[in-house]
């Protein structure tokens, strides 16, 4: 007996067949695992330490924006069970507080380097030892390593000559760049316009500010000792920076 598919059949079963061979195929591809940059692949030593720094500096940012500026905070508040740096601050009545970190942006630059800077040694120390280990002469120099914030992002410059060689071949690397796409520039002018603000006027209308300039978030707290602390985020990153001030005290009754 013959049997006849019809070409609607035909078609039927040439499009399961093909969605079987993409199922197949997804599946393989999500079994193999995703390429990782060797921190010590002497090949691409630019990409391999820009993974580690960038590593680095996300740490260092997850501990410092919550915490007013400071990876270890000092001349700080306890606010459900963290530590939170004052950019302004004076205890006494009626009077202004006073600006403890003039300088944001400096402050949190050389707080990323400081931070960052024994992490990428050891990082530089393993490419090194990648080196020792297929060339007969490696010689390292001295490394000093750079951050500057601008608006929208962080970049890290690092400076590190290192020479290997063995017989007629010979390789140079010296000049190291990370760029990373983070507001914490912003955030921190923002911080400190807010704590200039305080410091002159006792207070900071951070609802006409946020009209003026939607693209931020502002919100203050007054906690029972009667400390403000203020979160600045940027809407489109969720990116967020976290301050207290203590200004322009009134007496209890008042």
């Amino acid at each position: 007996m013959d049997f006849k598919i019809n070409r609607r059949g035909q078609i039927t079963i040439f499009i399961i067949l093909a969605l079987m061979i993409l199922v197949a195929l997804a599946i393989i591809f999500l079994l193999i695992n995703p390429v990782k940059i060797d921190v010590y692949d002497e090949n691409n030593p630019q990409a391999s330490i820009e993974s580690c720094v960038r590593e680095s500096v996300e740490e260092a940012l997850s501990i410092l924006t919550p915490q007013g500026g400071d990876i270890v905070p000092k001349g700080s508040m306890r606010y459900e069970g963290e530590d939170i740096t004052y950019l302004c601050y004076n205890p006494d009545f009626y009077k202004r507080c006073l600006s403890q970190r003039p300088l944001l942006v400096e402050h949190i630059e050389k707080e990323i380097t400081d931070y960052i800077t024994p992490r990428v040694n050891l990082c530089f120390n393993k490419l090194e030892d990648n080196l020792r280990s297929r060339y007969d002469d490696v010689e390292v120099g001295e490394m000093t390593l750079t951050t500057r914030l601008y608006p929208k992002q962080v970049v890290i410059e690092i400076n590190k000559k290192i020479s290997a060689s063995r017989g007629d071949q010979s390789r140079t690397f010296e000049r190291f760049r990370m760029n990373m796409v983070h507001p914490i520039y912003d955030l921190a002018k923002l911080s400190t316009e807010i704590a200039n603000q305080e410091a002159k006027y006792c207070n900071f209308d951070d609802l006409g500010y946020m009209i003026l300039y939607p693209q931020y978030d502002i919100t203050s707290i007054i906690t029972g000792d009667s400390d403000m602390i203020y979160v600045v985020k940027e809407r489109a990153t969720n990116q967020q920076f976290r301050f207290a001030t203590k200004s322009c005290l009134l007496p209890a009754g008042f």
